[in-house]
C-alpha cells in the first residue's frame, strides 16, 4: 500500500513505532508524504516530534506554532516548545482560584489537594491524570483581565533542586526513561537509565529526544512567562502547606492531606561535576533565576521562553 493512502490512525501508529526503532528521519518522510495530501494536525504534532528528536528545534517550533490550538488539550510541554503567549495552569471556576503546576514542586501533592477539595478523593500520582479536566489554555493577557479578580497560586523550587529531584526520583529510581527507550540500552545514542553527570553533560540531547526528560526540565518560564509578578500567591516547596491551606479543605478531609512522590533514596552529589552543573543552570535556567530567585548569571541563555509580545 502506497503511503499517502494510510489513514492518519495508521500514520500515527508506524510514526510512533518509527520513534522507537530510533528512525526519526524516516517518520520525518513518512509524515511529510501523507501530510503532501492530507492536513492533519496531529500528523503535524507528530511530524513537529521527529525534528525535536533530530535536534532541530526552530522547525519543530515554526509547525508547533501553526498546529498547537488545532489540538484538543495539547500537551504543555508543546505549548512550552511552540514558545507562544499562552499557559496551561489549573482553573478552578468555583473557588476563582488559579494554580500553575511546575513539575518536581510538589505538584502531585498539590494535585490531590485539590481533589480532595473537590470531593474527588486522594488519587496518588494518578493525580496527574485526575486533575487534568481542570486544565485550561489561556494567554497571558487574558490572565491579567478576564482573570484579574482570581487568586493565583505556584510553588517553586530552585532548577538544580528541581533537576536533582527529577533524576533521583524519576530516572534513578523509576527508571522512567526505559519506557519511551522501549527497553533499549541505548537510545539514539543516549542511556535511558544515565548517571546524574550524563544528563548534565547531554542535557540538551536528553531533552530533544525523551518527552519525559523535556517535561519535567522545562523553565518555569514555560510554564508561567517571564513575568512573575502575575502569579499573587509564589510558595518555596519548603512552604507548600500554605498553598494548600489556601484551597481550604473541608474539616472531614483536613487529616488526609497528601505528601507525594517522596523519594526513598538519598544521594550524594557531591561526586557531580559541579561546575558542570553550574553551567547548565546558568545556561539554560538563566531567565528563571532572574525572574523567579533574583539571581543574575553573568551569561547568555538558551530557555525555552515563550514570547509575550
Amino acid at each position: 500500500m502506497e503511503e499517502q493512502n494510510f489513514n492518519i490512525e495508521t500514520i500515527l501508529k508506524l510514526s510512533d513505532q518509527l520513534f522507537r526503532s530510533e528512525s526519526a528521519s524516516d517518520a520525518v518522510t513518512l509524515l511529510s508524504t501523507f501530510l503532501e495530501e492530507k492536513d492533519n494536525p496531529h500528523a503535524w504534532l507528530k511530524l513537529a516530534r521527529a525534528y525535536m528528536i533530530l535536534g532541530e528545534e526552530v522547525v519543530a517550533r515554526a509547525i508547533l506554532r501553526n498546529v498547537i490550538f488545532k489540538i484538543n488539550k495539547p500537551h504543555v510541554l508543546y505549548l512550552i516548545a511552540a514558545r507562544v503567549p499562552y499557559c496551561k495552569p489549573l482553573i478552578l471556576e468555583d473557588r476563582k482560584l488559579i494554580y500553575f503546576n511546575i513539575p518536581k514542586c510538589g505538584s502531585s501533592t498539590l494535585k490531590d489537594t485539590i481533589l480532595l477539595a473537590e470531593g474527588a478523593g486522594r488519587h496518588g500520582e494518578m493525580s496527574h491524570f485526575r486533575a487534568s479536566v481542570y486544565e485550561k489554555i489561556i494567554s497571558f493577557k487574558d490572565l491579567e483581565t478576564q482573570y484579574a479578580d482570581y487568586q493565583t497560586i505556584m510553588v517553586v523550587r530552585h532548577p538544580r533542586d528541581r533537576l536533582r529531584s527529577y533524576w533521583t526520583k524519576n530516572l534513578a529510581e523509576k527508571e522512567s526513561l526505559t519506557k519511551e527507550a522501549g527497553g533499549r540500552q541505548t537510545f539514539y545514542g543516549l542511556n535511558p537509565r544515565p548517571s546524574y553527570n550524563e544528563i548534565l553533560a547531554n542535557f540538551a540531547r536528553y531533552r530533544s529526544v525523551f518527552l519525559d526528560f523535556r517535561h519535567h526540565t522545562d523553565s518555569i518560564v514555560g510554564y508561567a512567562g517571564q513575568q512573575a509578578s502575575r502569579i499573587k500567591h509564589i510558595f518555596p516547596l519548603s512552604e507548600i502547606s500554605k498553598a494548600m491551606d489556601m484551597l481550604q479543605l473541608p474539616e472531614t478531609v483536613e487529616q488526609e492531606r497528601p505528601w507525594n512522590m517522596q523519594s526513598g533514596r538519598k544521594f550524594d552529589f557531591g561526586t557531580c561535576d559541579l561546575e558542570l552543573e553550574k553551567e547548565v543552570i546558568n545556561n539554560f535556567y538563566q531567565r528563571e533565576l532572574s525572574a523567579y530567585f533574583g539571581e543574575n548569571p553573568a551569561r547568555d541563555g538558551a530557555d525555552d521562553i515563550p514570547s509575550e509580545t
